[in-house]
């Protein structure tokens, strides 16, 4: 994973095999900004079994050089890492139409990695205000899998209670209830009543698409002061682990997918949903697909 942490602490660390550290950024703190930290909890909780290695490039003010993150992610594909996790990315704001076309050093060094058998994923990005922002590189090629967010919305008229498999966050900036993916009470169909739609905090598609969408939401705080944290760089690691657990059960049976189709699993696989064209990942169906594309021999 390429973030903002170096070292795991608390019960991060006992939790996840950390195989190797490599820091980009003149600083020795655990967690530059806490970021990496959630990012790996989340990744831990889809792929426990996996074996990590961490590439730090965020500093403490949440930004990252364009030198540090394409030096990574070569780093990244000559450790040999199978999936590497970007919840972060490089907007180009001063190119036409916001890409670099696969020219630019993330971009070069992205295809480098595919090229050497790493599985990138990337997030999409998250609208910052009224600044209108496209899809981030590399996620905006095709040498990464493109996350955008979703967010599941609960259209019951349960009532707000720990049964209900609703989840709520009493917060203004925050719209719900949304769909705790627990079914309804018995009264309801848990399908009839769930809205899925692309997240609003998503940034424009006008350089491109995602290749999937992933939920948005990711719980923190506690029971008294819940925060209900949300963007991209959240739904990635869910994309991310799975296929990490996938990766790790066709290696045992001898099947190494290669970078392309992997994602064309991904896409190929996404579930549509109520609003937009692009699909959510379906991590069944996706394991499915590679299961039958990625035979011995092949």
């Amino acid at each position: 994973m390429v973030d903002s942490i170096l070292r795991p602490t608390g019960d991060l660390a006992d939790a996840y095999t950390i195989d190797r550290r490599r820091n980009y950024i003149a600083d020795d703190e655990a967690d530059t900004t806490g970021h990496g930290s959630d990012v790996l909890e989340i990744l831990g909780y889809f792929a426990p079994r996996a074996t990590f290695e961490v590439y730090r490039v965020i500093a403490r003010n949440g930004r990252t050089r364009r030198s540090s993150l394409a030096q990574a992610i070569a780093d990244a594909a000559d450790d040999g890492v199978d999936v590497l996790n970007l919840s972060v990315g490089l907007y180009h704001s001063h190119e036409p139409a916001n890409t670099c076309n696969g020219n630019c050093t993330v971009a070069t060094e992205s295809k480098y990695a595919a090229k050497n058998g790493t599985t990138i994923v990337a997030a999409a990005g998250n609208r910052d205000g009224e600044s209108v922002k496209g899809v981030y590189c590399p996620a905006v090629n095709d040498s990464a899998i493109g996350v955008g967010g979703l967010v599941s919305r609960c259209r019951s008229n349960v009532v707000d209670t720990p049964e209900s498999g609703q989840y709520w966050i009493r917060n203004p900036t925050v719209e719900g209830p949304f769909c705790g993916q627990r079914g309804c009470d018995v009264s309801a169909s848990c399908q009839e009543n769930r809205l899925e739609q692309p997240w609003r905090g998503n940034v424009s598609f006008h350089n491109g698409e995602p290749d999937t969408l992933a939920p948005v939401h990711y719980p923190a705080g506690d029971a008294r002061e819940p925060l209900l944290q949300k963007g991209t760089s959240f739904a990635t690691p869910i994309v991310s682990g799975v296929l990490a657990s996938i990766f790790g059960d066709l290696l045992e049976v001898g099947r190494d997918p290669d970078p392309q189709t992997v994602r064309r699993a991904v896409r190929h696989s996404a579930r549509e949903i109520d609003e937009g064209r692009i699909g959510k990942f379906d991590a069944e169906r996706t394991w499915t697909h590679l299961e039958s594309e990625s035979a011995p021999g092949d």
